[in-house]
């Protein structure tokens, strides 16, 4: 974050953070409790580190850093990640058409993992495949990488498909609040509902497409595969400069799975923020690849059968508009 974007959020958020003196003492100045939490996300220090560098007791930098998150979870998170509903659909849909050749396509789902030190309860349902105890961050971005939904604090051994599965989005896409068909566009002669896309871990539907999979994939099933790979590559990419920017999300620091939950979003709503002001970030830094199991898909025979419909339906346009 430059400092610039730095003094930004400051006038914007700060005094979220104001405290009243006191006869026995004088507040922590609001600038200075907010650059507090932002450091220990984007450092990741131990208390004892964070209290030494800012000149407070160590109980202070744990109080500051605990209500500080919950304000930014509160006040910043809603501000900066909103899924496009309404009018904002077609500019997003749009964007992602225009730069990565995907018709009707809203943004790309996928998921990371947060590390989190062995919870005393229940610290199985957090060990993850990977082996380490961990919650999932489930997220979606549009095609600048800017995070339109989050859902963060499942345990890590639930498996990104199961997060989406009981998400407030996957609840909103089913009620038709979001993604709606008001929204459908004709291609090929049939009517295509706004749609995500995702990778084998999820589930195939309507509003959630992937790759083909098999060694013998026809023309038309490549290029819609490489359309398909190139979208997904922004959300991974995501995830990447989120890591690298906030540190607190790669490393074991957080104990409380719940209280993680919340930082997870915070960062991702800070990470949206760095985005927007276009922040500077190392061009040779990039992310590790996201592999997660795959998980079978439902056994709604036609659920399967309308995602396979739209699929191809999509298929033969990329392959007439843009294989040359």
């Amino acid at each position: 974050m430059s400092k610039g974007v730095l003094y930004t959020v400051f006038n914007l958020y700060a005094h979220f953070f104001r405290r009243e003196d006191t006869g026995f003492r004088k507040a922590v100045p609001q600038e200075k409790r907010m650059a507090i939490v932002l450091y220990w996300v984007a450092h990741a220090p131990s208390f004892s580190t964070l209290a030494a560098l800012f000149g407070t007791g160590k109980a202070t930098a744990v109080s500051i850093v605990h209500t500080g998150v919950q304000a930014l979870r509160r006040y910043i998170v809603p501000s900066s990640i909103r899924f496009p509903t309404g009018n904002e659909l077609s500019p997003v849909v749009c964007d992602v058409e225009a730069s990565r050749h995907l018709p009707q396509c809203a943004g790309a789902l996928d998921g990371t993992f947060m590390r989190i030190e062995k919870p005393v309860y229940y610290e199985d349902a957090y060990y993850c495949y990977k082996r380490f105890q961990a919650i999932i961050i489930l997220g979606c971005v549009d095609a600048q990488g800017i995070f339109t939904f989050v859902n963060s604090g499942r345990p890590g051994s639930v498996g990104v498909s199961f997060s989406f599965n009981r998400s407030s989005l996957k609840r909103h896409i089913d009620l038709e609040e979001s993604l709606s068909p008001a929204f459908s566009k004709a291609i090929n002669g049939q009517d295509i509902r706004p749609f995500l896309v995702a990778d084998a871990a999820f589930s195939l539907s309507p509003t959630a497409l992937k790759c083909y999979n098999g060694p013998n994939l026809t023309a038309q099933q490549s290029c819609f595969n490489y359309s398909v790979i190139r979208t997904r590559r922004v959300v991974e990419q995501a995830f990447g400069r989120l890591k690298r920017r906030w540190k607190i999300c790669s490393s074991n620091r957080v104990k409380d799975p719940i209280f993680a939950g919340i930082v997870g979003s915070v960062c991702c709503g800070l990470h949206n923020i760095c985005e927007r002001y276009s922040c500077p970030f190392e061009n040779d830094i990039f992310p590790d690849p996201h592999v997660f199991q795959q998980d079978q898909d439902d056994n709604d025979a036609d659920l399967l059968q309308a995602g396979r419909q739209i699929r191809d339906v999509v298929v033969d346009w990329i392959y007439v508009h843009f294989s040359g």
